[in-house]
């Protein structure tokens, strides 16, 4: 005769599954967390992207008319944990932006900026003097594209107004993180020489 389970099996089996199900359960709010900070971060890099195949094309500018070798760029503030500013470098051209300049204010929606900063040559650490940067602009002009980096510090910028200045060549980093849990977070690395990376925060 066929035999088939007995009752002492089936509640085995059942609580085996109810233990599998529960540790799934409790880490997927952990772990859409992370995908949201890694998704936040892609968008960030693609927009850089954006911004220097705008550079590159010689699209004319939206903010001056007749104008097509401006330089385009992304703006990052601290204070403005949850959004970056695409701009067109057309009124000053600073590198920099300026008032009238901005082209688009992106939303980070499910992370916040922790920290801007230049990178040490291994770009590992944070570099002084511009380890706690306040303010960062990365613009890209033709022909090569021609990049430039220029920000302000946290304390060229209390008391105000901040002062800008060119931050040279080198690695500058935005580093991301979730609101709920600042474990996740991933670091935009840019290089003077075009290269976008996203990397984990140690």
């Amino acid at each position: 005769m066929a035999r088939g389970f007995t009752v002492v099996e089936l509640l085995i089996v059942i609580t085996v599954m109810g233990i599998i199900a529960t540790i799934l359960i409790s880490g997927f709010p952990r772990f859409g967390e992370l995908l949201a900070v890694d998704r936040e971060a892609q968008l960030i890099a693609l927009a850089i992207r954006d911004i220097e195949q705008r550079a590159v094309s010689t699209l004319e500018s939206p903010i001056v008319s007749g104008q097509f070798r401006t330089a385009f760029g992304v703006h990052f503030n601290i204070k403005n944990k949850r959004q970056y500013r695409l701009f067109s470098d057309a009124i000053d051209q600073n590198n920099f932006l300026d008032a009238g300049e901005e082209v688009e204010v992106v939303p980070i929606a499910r992370a916040r900026i922790r920290r801007i900063c230049k990178l040490d040559s291994a770009g590992a650490v944070c570099d002084p003097p511009y380890d706690d940067l306040e303010q960062l602009s990365v613009t890209y002009k033709r022909p090569n594209p021609i990049i430039e980096m220029r920000g302000a510090t946290v304390s060229s910028c209390n008391p105000g107004p901040c002062v800008i200045e060119s931050l040279g060549p080198g690695s500058y980093m935005v580093e991301i993180e979730s609101p709920r849990d600042s474990s996740f977070a991933r670091r935009v690395i840019m290089w003077s020489t075009g290269a976008v990376a996203i990397k984990k925060a140690p």
